[in-house]
């Protein structure tokens, strides 16, 4: 599970999707194996979710909604009026920001050398560019 809530996905609906996956062993289930519809796409397919062993099958149904920041998996649960038993709620994290850095230098402009020049450094997830964010 916690793999699974490493997947990056590109949603070009505001609706909920459901995502599967079924996958019979041997074999390395990455998110390349989950099979979604044409609006959505899968941003970092060689991301390692499970490994089967031979004779058995993995068959698995995602769901994935847009969002902002992070909801927890208590609050992705009270979003469903009913989870039939075998159903895992996790938490989602929607912030495309990994990791942030800044420097502050001294720079001249024209005669004034008074003046503070902010760089930022910005590590994204690939769901948009750095430069975007």
């Amino acid at each position: 599970i916690l793999n699974l809530k490493k997947v990056v996905l590109a949603i070009d609906s505001d609706d909920e999707r459901s995502l599967e996956i079924d996958v019979q062993g041997p074999a390395d289930v990455t998110a390349a194996d989950l099979q979604a519809g044409a609006d959505v796409e899968v941003l970092n397919p060689d991301l390692h979710i499970a490994t089967v062993a031979a004779g058995k099958s993995l068959h698995m149904t995602v769901t994935a909604v847009k969002g902002r920041g992070y909801s927890s998996a208590d609050e992705n649960k009270q979003l469903r009026d009913e989870m039939p038993i075998g159903v895992l709620a996790v938490d989602s994290i929607y912030t495309p920001i990994e990791r942030v850095n800044y420097h502050v230098e001294n720079t001249r402009v024209g005669s004034r050398d008074d003046y503070d020049k902010l760089t930022f450094d910005i590590w994204t997830n690939g769901s948009i560019k750095p430069s975007d964010a």
